[in-house]
């Protein structure tokens, strides 16, 4: 359906000042803007994080899928809500399913074409 959240770990005030502390992310946290991006680090395109989305079978009415994602994307973009996932290490989101789709898309490429260099392979 539709990516809602992703997800940075808290980081104590000890971590906030440890050298080498990075985000593997692509942009800086909002909240602690002093950390800089792997990117900006030397390691141009890194980018590794957790997310979380909502998903539906796939025959679901798009009706359906369309009211969910409203609601959904309504009730994460309120300020209460926002302000607790922030608070938890979460950006709420609230992107489309088309985006969603997108997004899937990339990193699946990405991680297959990872696992290839590695050399790993499904058993």
């Amino acid at each position: 359906m539709s990516r809602y959240s992703r997800r940075q770990s808290r980081m104590s005030p000890t971590r906030r000042s440890a050298t080498g502390a990075r985000w593997a992310a692509a942009w800086r946290w909002p909240t602690l803007p002093e950390i800089p991006t792997v990117s900006e680090s030397g390691v141009p395109g890194y980018e590794c994080l957790a997310w979380y989305a909502l998903f539906a079978p796939a025959k679901t009415p798009a009706t359906l899928i369309n009211l969910l994602h409203r609601e959904v994307a309504a009730i994460s973009q309120s300020q209460d809500t926002r302000s607790r996932m922030m608070a938890e290490g979460l950006e709420p989101l609230g992107t489309t399913p088309k985006a969603l789709d997108e997004f899937l898309a990339r990193e699946i490429s990405k991680w297959i074409g990872l696992a290839k260099i590695a050399g790993l392979s499904a058993n």
